[in-house]
């Protein structure tokens, strides 16, 4: 409790800070969880800081340098300089995509295969009642992030922003979710087979009624 609030109200005055733009600008600052527990205090969405680091999550007027954030980092003015919370979901979420795809075929991470697989057909189709049919939390924080870098259009799938994104290639958006929509279905109904063969093998081996 101590440590939460000697983050909730230090503000770290042995940086250099500069008041301009309306903006106050510092060197640096850390976010212990979410703001305003960290060292801008309940100042935190009117600094633009040089070097951010976030635990989890972060607010700001901008960053300048760069930014480390363990989940999402919002940046309200301006961002300039590098994010690496921006590849930690290109590299997450794509690993993601990766096992629903493929983990099914070891038996070692089958039953975490078909737990992930449920998982991103409930933000489909469970959670897209509310925010669209196909909804998928990763890509909306990362699209936040993406849009505070460039603020270019992005496409509405994940995956067809991945192809553009690595390859020259730019693939239309009914190509892409049908491909996605048949993958992720195959792969649904080979992990649940699987699983349940497992689990009649082990039934069988240790005695128990299958």
């Amino acid at each position: 409790m101590s440590l939460l609030l000697v983050f909730w109200s230090v503000t770290v005055y042995g940086q250099e800070e500069t008041e301009e733009d309306g903006f106050i600008h510092r060197d640096f600052q850390f976010t212990f969880m979410v703001p305003p527990v960290g060292t801008n205090g309940m100042e935190f969405a009117r600094v633009v800081n040089c070097f951010s680091i976030n635990t989890f999550a972060g607010f700001s007027a901008g960053t300048e340098c760069m930014e480390l954030g363990g989940f999402l980092n919002i940046n309200k003015a301006h961002m300039r300089g590098s994010q690496i919370a921006d590849w930690f979901f290109v590299v997450f979420h794509t690993s993601l995509t990766l096992f629903n795809a493929l983990g099914w075929i070891w038996k070692a991470t089958r039953k975490l295969n078909l737990i992930t697989l449920v998982l991103t057909g409930a933000s489909w189709f469970l959670l897209g009642l509310f925010y669209g049919i196909g909804y998928c939390p990763l890509t909306d924080w990362h699209f936040q992030i993406l849009r505070r870098l460039d603020g270019h259009d992005l496409p509405s799938s994940y995956l067809k922003y991945l192809v553009e994104r690595l390859t020259p290639f730019d693939p239309s958006s009914s190509l892409v979710d049908t491909t996605t929509a048949i993958v992720f279905f195959v792969a649904l109904a080979l992990s649940l087979v699987l699983n349940i063969r497992d689990r009649r093998k082990k039934g069988a081996f240790t005695g128990f009624p299958r």
